[in-house]
């Protein structure tokens, strides 16, 4: 069994398709989607911020620019965080509806 900390981050890993399951195989694959699938809203988006950072790199006649990286950087380390707190949440939360399926009932 995981401790928490280990749960959320390999529920994280796994919505976010960054964890390399031929090497690191986590029985949580078999419910948790990756978000970032090809095709899926997330994927859509984030090769929208991609494309969007390097459309700026091309207007700054640069190849990288180190204030786009902090950019996409930071956005990364929000989503870790939030959805790190959100897992915290919900696991507040079903402890607080004890046995029921859902908080409502």
């Amino acid at each position: 069994m995981k401790n928490k900390e280990d749960l959320k981050n390999v529920i994280y890993q796994l919505v976010t398709g960054t964890r390399n399951l031929a090497e690191y195989p986590a029985e949580e694959s078999r419910y948790v989607e990756n978000a970032f699938a090809e095709g899926e809203p997330c994927a859509v988006r984030y090769k929208e911020i991609y494309e969007t950072g390097n459309r700026i790199c091309e207007r700054l006649g640069v190849e990288t620019d180190p204030d786009v990286d902090t950019l996409m950087d930071d956005f990364l380390e929000i989503m870790e965080i939030v959805s790190k707190k959100m897992f915290d949440y919900g696991m507040l939360l079903k402890d607080e509806a004890g046995e029921t399926d859902s908080i409502d009932g």
